[in-house]
């Protein structure tokens, strides 16, 4: 991981989603100096809005709640690395990307993505309000609602209605008041 990143934190060839994947990579290793920078690099690949697109810029997609979620959990991760000026602008991005979140769910409870519920989105979601002290109850009671009596999964927007075990298990950590940073 650590051969990827330039000297500024700048990950080559990669998206905001794996941006996170790094920083938390970075953060399980120790390497919290670098992780910082990363979080840094991160922060400024926001859109103007506070959301996160997989790549800043892309003028094919929309903002999407996974990868904003994602985002501030990570940069949270960092929160107490850097120097004073590191951590207002982390700070002041989460701040940012949670108002984002909190605007865009749907019915105070759960987002869309392409005109479908988004499983995945809400389940992220949940995780960065939980990690950020932000009440999540909605969305986790929205989440308990979308568990099938049957098998006890939770259908995807893609899977017609049967159960799918990749939001399934995305659930899990929102469903027990946990994120990816705990």
């Amino acid at each position: 991981v650590k051969a990827a990143i330039d000297s500024e934190g700048l990950v080559a060839e990669t998206n905001n989603f794996a941006y996170s994947w790094v920083i938390l990579a970075l953060m399980a290793s120790q390497e919290t100096d670098l992780a910082n920078q990363v979080a840094i690099q991160l922060t400024k690949n926001a859109e103007s809005t506070g959301g996160y697109k997989y790549t800043k810029g892309d003028s094919q997609s929309a903002e999407a709640a996974d990868v904003t979620a994602f985002a501030v959990m990570a940069i949270k991760s960092t929160e107490e690395f850097g120097s004073a000026e590191d951590k207002t602008a982390k700070q002041a991005a989460n701040e940012k990307s949670l108002t984002w979140l909190q605007d865009n769910l749907l019915e105070g409870t759960h987002y869309d993505s392409y005109g479908a519920n988004d499983l995945a989105g809400t389940s992220y979601g949940a995780m960065a309000l939980i990690a950020s002290d932000v009440d999540a109850s909605a969305s986790v009671e929205w989440l308990v609602a979308q568990i099938d009596a049957t098998d006890f999964g939770i259908p995807s927007a893609y899977s017609e209605g049967a159960s799918d075990v990749f939001a399934s298990v995305q659930a899990l950590l929102p469903l027990s008041s946990l994120t990816f940073i705990d």
